[in-house]
């Protein structure tokens, strides 16, 4: 059998369809190793590419400066947050005196009032003498209204002591309850600061992290479609008719 093959090879290549049918083997050969060669070009090429990226994305210096945890920290300081802790509990405002009592312009009325008016009295009664009225009616009227004014008098002082201090412990209140949330009002901007940095860490590390899938993704698809196409054009290699010899390929 062996010796009848030979010699029908040997026939083949005696005449032009053996000499063609010879010339498209070496010919499709040749085209069948070089559409392997580009597979396996294709293949180590989306290796390459691979190693690259990952290489690339281990060592670049977002990936050695940020981590998962960066992220963890930004959610948890979001969480924590909270506004309320920046408004000062301020107490509302009173004016009292030692034992907590509302003060009162009452309270700044010349504890020497009785002798003050007595004086007052004292003395439109001495002129009065001194003027042959003596206890007259007219004298009676001037000594009420003497009293009444020195009175009056007295307790415009004491309002006027009294609203005088009651503003003075106003502006104080005022001043340390302002200075209480200025201070909030400087804490709060630093922490919403610090959870902006942290935002924009986390922001890095994501951005890195989605820039690595987005690069490893489409390098895959790229050495996909080069490969189909590289075996595309395997199964249309050595298609010409080598005749007898179609079965050595």
């Amino acid at each position: 059998m062996i010796g009848s093959l030979i010699s029908s090879i040997a026939q083949a290549a005696d005449n032009d369809f053996g000499l063609t049918a010879l010339t498209n083997y070496h010919a499709n050969k040749k085209a069948i190793n070089a559409a392997q060669q580009n597979i396996n070009r294709v293949r180590q090429q989306g290796e390459n590419i691979k190693k690259y990226i990952d290489d690339y994305y281990a060592n670049n210096v977002v990936s050695k400066s940020t981590s998962e945890d960066d992220v963890k920290n930004y959610v948890s300081a979001l969480k924590d947050y909270d506004p309320n802790e920046f408004v000062y509990d301020v107490d509302k405002f009173s004016f009292t005196d030692e034992n907590g009592n509302e003060k009162t312009a009452d309270d700044y009325y010349d504890e020497n009032a009785s002798k003050i008016l007595g004086n007052a009295m004292a003395k439109v009664l001495s002129g009065a003498t001194g003027g042959g009225l003596g206890r007259s009616l007219g004298t009676a009227k001037d000594v009420t209204q003497a009293v009444i004014d020195k009175d009056e008098s007295l307790r415009n002082s004491a309002q006027a002591a009294y609203n005088a201090e009651r503003q003075q412990a106003y502006n104080e209140w005022n001043a340390y309850t302002t200075q209480k949330q200025n201070q909030l009002n400087q804490l709060a901007n630093a922490t919403g600061q610090k959870i902006q940095n942290l935002g924009n860490i986390a922001a890095l590390y994501q951005q890195n992290k989605q820039n690595e899938f987005e690069d490893t993704l489409n390098a895959q698809i790229f050495n996909d479609a080069s490969l189909n196409s590289a075996y595309g054009a395997m199964a249309n290699a050595g298609t010409a008719d080598a005749g007898f010899f179609s079965f050595l390929l």
